[in-house]
């Protein structure tokens, strides 16, 4: 949303003694020309309701290129067939910010539609649309293709990997590349750029997790494992590596530890109220029942617009027999839903 320029001097004062003086000075609310604040307001926050908001957003051609192109970025977890539309659209605008968006939006979708509507994209007239369609269809098998169509996919891909090697002392630039190669199942490849990130930059922790990842995905959790404690013991505050091998010793069985690593996770969790959710789960199905719904409960203070939490505090204390507290935050996920 626009900046509030009078509570940047005036700290000590609320949003709404600003909103007064405004209302004092001009006698009436002045209406901002950031008509698309609310929209990306409700795709941060999960508004029931942000979908259609950020498709409306979307489809205006009033609003700016770049807060369309932002709102793309956060339609993904609310595409469905209302609003993919938008995104198909999106591919085609004149505008490279919105079509980057757009073909950034499209990974996760099934390949079959992710091939039909990227493919296009790695042929654009620009080269950070063209790279990140690239990366976006990393996954996709080459199957098929032939002639010029095989000819234009390899060369899309190894536009993508020169990209990353002009930058190749940097450890993201090696992440990268291990992300690209472990999508297009060359672990080899991966599990190398992964290593010459740690080595370039051994307290860079999203090498080791997603090397870890990589090993897990393998079979191989005890490789895992070993990967993700020494990404503790380089960055013991990082709460996404006690997360990782929370979940890494659950797979092995090892569920006092997990449990540890779990809580370890949560109680870091500023802002990711599913690291919460998770622990919560592994207690309750540890036979922790009590403390589960502790947890939860607590959770639901820090993270009350949180549907994943409010879903678990209904059907646990379901489990329980607790019809009251189920009817409580039954009529707190309502009253969330009608926002």
């Amino acid at each position: 949303g626009a900046p509030n320029a009078c509570n940047q001097c005036h700290q000590d004062k609320p949003v709404t003694w600003a909103a007064e003086r405004v209302r004092e000075w001009y006698g009436k609310p002045l209406t901002g020309y950031q008509n698309y604040a609310n929209a990306l307001d409700a795709g941060r926050k999960g508004s029931s309701k942000a979908g259609e908001m950020l498709a409306e957003q979307i489809r205006d051609i009033e609003t700016p290129n770049i807060a369309r192109a932002s709102a793309i970025s956060l339609l993904p977890p609310y595409l469905d067939e209302s609003n993919i539309d938008v995104l198909q659209k999106g591919l085609k605008d004149e505008d490279a910010m919105v079509r980057l968006a757009s073909v950034s939006a499209l990974e996760g979708l099934p390949l079959a539609m992710l091939v039909q509507l990227a493919f296009p994209l790695i042929d654009d007239p620009v080269r950070s649309v063209r790279i990140e369609a690239a990366r976006v269809m990393a996954a996709v098998p080459v199957g098929r293709l032939q002639g010029e169509q095989l000819k234009i996919y390899k060369h899309a891909m190894n536009e993508y990997i020169h990209s990353q090697m002009v930058n190749a002392e940097r450890p993201e630039a090696q992440l990268n590349l291990g992300n690209f190669y472990a999508a297009k199942g060359e672990f080899d490849k991966a599990i190398t750029a992964y290593k010459k990130a740690i080595k370039l930059e051994d307290v860079f922790v999203p090498a080791y997790i997603n090397l870890a990842d990589l090993y897990r995905a393998q079979e191989n959790d005890a490789e895992a494992e070993n990967v993700l404690r020494k990404a503790i013991k380089i960055a013991p505050d990082n709460v996404d590596a006690y997360y990782a091998l929370g979940l890494s010793l659950v797979r092995q069985k090892k569920n006092d530890e997990a449990l540890k690593m779990l809580q370890r996770a949560a109680g870091f969790a500023t802002t990711n109220a599913h690291y919460v959710y998770v622990y919560a789960v592994a207690l309750n199905s540890t036979g922790k029942k009590d403390i589960a719904l502790d947890v939860l409960r607590d959770a639901n203070v820090r993270f009350p617009h949180d549907r994943e939490i409010l879903n678990a505090l209904v059907a646990f204390h379901r489990d329980a027999g607790n019809e009251f507290a189920v009817q409580t935050y039954m009529k707190k996920l309502k009253k969330l839903n009608q926002k």
